[in-house]
């Protein structure tokens, strides 16, 4: 009975017909069954893959760029041609190709750091080399080999044919990006046109409609007010519409610079919340402000676009959170530079959040993921715009990560000049030595503060309960030990601080000082707060000086560093007014001459930069050196450094802010 059928073949003229010279002693080729068994293999030394089963082995090996074990496999059991690659066990990066035979698949093996520019263009040409390589082999096992001379000229052929269909597909790939891009950017300027057309008259429609109600109610004071407030509203409110647009424009034409000048951070962190605070209160929303290392307070900056950044981002976040919070942080990162801090900024919410698909285009010019109408929302799509170049032409970087329903958190990385006054300050002297507790139930917050206390020179010890700063004091006292200095936040979870700091002066009597701090208007609580012996409120957020100086006057020792506002009066000052817009001038008019300024108004003739000229030309002194101050609708930089380049002193954009009218007189008269 015939049990077995050998078929002998000559191995030697299949390893020649096999091997692809090319590649050297680096090329490894297998020949497998479809169920992924090795049935031949021709290597240089050992052996690439010592198992039986190829495809067990390259399981455990990582595919790159899109390419999956299971994908080779396929091609294997299909007898399909197939080219990927993977990094083996070893750490080395192959380059695979399979070619199908009848009942048998070709594997070719390639170390990738072989493949240079040309070699990758004559594996192309090697592949198809080895699938008519493949028909010798599948010869061999039945079929027969095709000529010499028909091999290349197919060859030639399939290569131009594959480079010209790999073209057409990345010009049909460019093709469809640009269109899509075209479409995007002409949706969203469509989209913008109908926002702004409803944006600009939703303002308006209150500017005109408040106007007159006003009228017949001349005699009704409280509804008088109140349409004069509702007016107030609604025009800053166009006026920052129609910044936003003429902030794009510029940036767009290039004409945008920055004007960096000294800024302490402080300074700024705490006038942007005095600014946002009346938005948040308003939603009842929980606003957190906290610092983090920050070493470094005096910077060089634009202090101005640093604030119209924060602005942007810290009233969208508002804007945009119905119920929850709204975070600020700063935090000083290590830097390399010695004269560079590296700041990093974040704000995050617990608003409606943004979709994934709508991510990418969060930073574009005109893009609302929700037009005005709809959301009831107002805005122009522009903030984020803007906010992101600014930053960029700052030198930092502007991210965000979001969850629909669940928030977003913006976080900014800026490098800033540092400015030569950051050097440590002194100890007080007072101080050294006294023991300070710090109650917060954030633990960077306590860590934060414990820092700046160490470097005052006091012994801080911390706690993120309310009930254990209470038992705290009750030891320290018991053991003669007390505290001299509390710092307790006013939101504790288990006890909030205004209860702790009550039980805190029942054990300890008048001497400690308690203080209490929030991030919040502390007016509502104060008289509260008083009652229960606090002895003054630390405002978030809390930067070193801004404690120092707190602790320094507690001891007598601090220089007021805030100089109080006074009503402005201007007796006696004679001023001249050149407006061509009569409306105008009988604004100022009235305005100025509440402050007991006495104000001529003449039309002009010539423009006032030439005007100005002429006068700082005269002979005589005093008239040559009278202040000037530029008071105009052209509000960019370019126009301000034209106005003082033409000798004037100060320069003031319409609208006019009276108070900033009234600071800038005061300088001068």
């Amino acid at each position: 009975m015939l049990t077995h059928i050998a078929i002998a073949v000559n191995m030697e003229n299949v390893q020649e017909m096999i091997n692809v010279s090319g590649f050297g002693e680096s090329c490894m080729t297998y020949i497998v069954t479809p169920e992924n068994k090795r049935a031949y293999q021709y290597t240089f030394g050992k052996h690439f893959i010592e198992t039986a089963d190829i495809m067990e082995t390259l399981s455990r090996c990582k595919f790159l760029r899109g390419g999956k074990v299971t994908d080779l496999q396929r091609a294997v059991r299909e007898s399909a041609t197939a080219g990927m690659e993977f990094d083996y066990t070893d750490g080395t990066q192959y380059f695979v190709s399979t070619a199908g035979l009848t009942g048998y698949s070709l594997l070719l093996f390639v170390p990738t750091e072989v493949l240079s520019s040309n070699v990758r263009s004559y594996l192309g040409i090697t592949l198809i080399y080895f699938a008519v390589v493949a028909v010798v082999v599948i010869g061999l096992f039945g079929f027969a080999f095709s000529s010499a001379a028909r091999e290349r000229a197919d060859r030639k052929i399939i290569e131009k044919q594959l480079e010209t269909n790999r073209k057409l597909e990345e010009y049909n790939e460019r093709l469809q990006e640009a269109k899509e891009g075209a479409e995007h950017a002409s949706r969203a300027k469509s989209e913008f046109l109908s926002n702004m057309s409803h944006d600009i008259r939703t303002p308006m429609n209150a500017i005109i409609g408040f106007t007159v109600i006003a009228n017949p109610n001349i005699d009704n004071r409280e509804k008088l007010q109140d349409c004069l407030n509702k007016i107030a509203a609604s025009s800053n409110h166009l006026l920052s519409l129609i910044n936003d647009i003429l902030d794009m424009s510029k940036i767009e034409s290039g004409k945008i610079q920055l004007q960096e000048q000294e800024c302490n951070l402080s300074v700024a962190m705490h006038n942007l919340v005095n600014m946002v605070q009346s938005q948040v209160s308003a939603k009842n929303l929980d606003f957190f402000v906290e610092t983090s290392d920050v070493e470094h307070e005096d910077v060089i900056i634009d202090s101005l676009r640093l604030n119209q950044v924060l602005i942007n981002i810290v009233g969208n976040s508002v804007k945009y959170t119905e119920s929850g919070s709204v975070t600020l942080q700063i935090r000083e990162l290590p830097s390399d530079d010695p004269e560079v801090g590296n700041f990093r900024i974040s704000v995050k919410d617990t608003g409606i959040g943004m979709s994934s698909d709508y991510l990418p285009y969060v930073f574009d010019v005109f893009s609302r993921e929700r037009n005005s109408t709809v959301s009831k929302i107002q805005g122009t799509g522009l903030g984020l715009a803007i906010t992101k170049n600014i930053v960029e032409l700052m030198g930092g970087t502007i991210t965000v990560e979001s969850e629909l329903g669940k928030g977003s958190e913006f976080i900014i990385q800026l490098p800033v000049k540092l400015a030569q006054q950051n050097v440590d300050a002194p100890q007080v002297e007072q101080l050294l030595g006294k023991r300070a507790l710090v109650v917060d139930d954030d633990f960077e917050i306590c860590n934060s503060v414990s820092k700046m206390l160490t470097k005052i020179g006091m012994e801080p010890e911390w706690t993120i309960s309310g009930k254990e700063a209470v038992l705290k004091a009750e030891s320290a006292v018991e053991a003669d030990r007390q505290y001299d200095v509390y710092i307790i936040d006013w939101q504790i979870p288990d006890l909030n601080g205004i209860n702790v700091a009550k039980r805190i002066r029942k054990i300890h009597g008048s001497e400690a000082l308690i203080y209490i701090l929030t991030s919040y208007d502390y007016s509502e609580m104060e008289e509260e707060a008083r009652e229960a012996g606090i002895t003054g409120f630390v405002q978030k957020p809390l930067f070193f000086s801004s404690l120092r100086n707190l602790l320094l006057k507690s001891v007598g020792e601090a220089r007021e560093s805030e100089e109080e506002i006074g009503v402005y009066s201007f007796e006696g000052i004679h001023l001249l007014m050149a407006e061509d817009v009569e409306l105008n001038a009988e604004i100022a008019v009235e305005i100025l001459g509440e402050s007991g300024v006495q104000v001529d108004v003449q039309m002009p003739v010539m423009n006032g930069y030439e005007a100005t000229k002429e006068i700082r030309a005269l002979k005589d002194p005093a008239l040559a050196d009278i202040p000037i101050i530029a008071m105009t609708a052209n509000a960019f930089e370019e126009d301000k450094a034209e106005a003082l380049g033409a000798g004037m002193n100060a320069h003031i954009a319409k609208p006019v802010e009276v108070s900033v009218l009234m600071e800038t007189l005061a300088r001068f008269l």
